[in-house]
């Protein structure tokens, strides 16, 4: 990542450290990060580009890629795919319904049937991933999307 322009998001799985808090090992950053950030141990990185000598891909595996664009009829840019993720693990309502599952393994993220909802939560996610690397801060809260 290192005089690149990327994008990573960081997922920890829950430790037992401090059982008593919620899920939030969660981040994102446009530079190097260290792994073991989080009070309770490690993060799993995963970057938008993966960069070779010669070129630059999205990291999005080919059977991943082949599920949204058949499921969606449509086919998302990784920072699209990324501002989805990063808008459900935020989600209060996924921290709260998932919150047993979450203290036990790592995050799952589920994907609405409608093309519809996965691009508005994509917006969503997108603006929240701006708003946390200090890029671009909304004028007005992200608490709700316009319909």
């Amino acid at each position: 990542m290192a005089g690149r322009s990327n994008v990573v998001l960081g997922v920890g799985r829950f430790g037992n450290a401090i059982p008593e808090r919620p899920w939030e090992l969660i981040t994102i950053a446009a530079f190097p990060m260290d792994a073991n950030m989080f009070r309770r141990g490690g993060v799993n990185l995963f970057p938008i580009w993966l960069f070779g000598k010669e070129e630059v891909v999205e990291n999005v595996s080919a059977n991943f890629r082949a599920f949204l664009d058949a499921r969606y009829e449509h086919h998302y840019t990784p920072e699209e795919i990324l501002g989805y993720i990063y808008a459900v693990l935020h989600a209060p309502s996924y921290r709260t319904r998932y919150a047993e599952f979450l203290r036990i393994d790592f995050p799952r993220v589920l994907f609405p049937e409608s093309a519809n909802d996965f691009e508005k939560l994509s917006i969503l996610g997108w603006a929240l991933v701006q708003a946390h690397l200090l890029r671009e801060l909304p004028r007005k809260g992200l608490c709700s999307i316009n319909t």
